[in-house]
């Protein structure tokens, strides 16, 4: 487990009964889970799995739907717009109101 997931296991439990009890090693949970349980619990990991870089993500597409792509480009620090492309998304609904507008 990465430090990020590890903080989010200790800070979101799994539900009951895929939840270690706190008189279990780490072999007993395992050993008690079933094959069943293990993906189920492998699946509400995967569901709730976060990193840092989605804030900065986010961030910037908020940035470039504000401001513009060339105000992100400046303010994630990227020497191209080709990068800034990639962290911050287009805007669809300014596509989707002028496409109303045309018809």
């Amino acid at each position: 487990m990465t430090p990020t997931t590890a903080n989010l296991a200790r800070s979101i439990p799994p539900p009951e009964p895929l939840a270690k009890q706190d008189n279990e090693t780490d072999a007993q949970w395992q050993k008690r889970l079933t094959k069943e349980q293990k993906a189920e619990l492998a699946a509400w990991r995967k569901a709730r799995r976060w990193h840092p870089h989605q804030l900065r993500h986010n961030a910037a597409t908020e940035l470039r739907k504000e401001f513009g792509i060339e105000a992100a480009r400046i303010i994630l620090g990227h020497h191209s717009a080709a990068i800034t492309e990639i962290y911050a998304e287009k805007d669809e609904q300014e596509a989707i109101e002028a496409i109303a507008k045309v018809g």
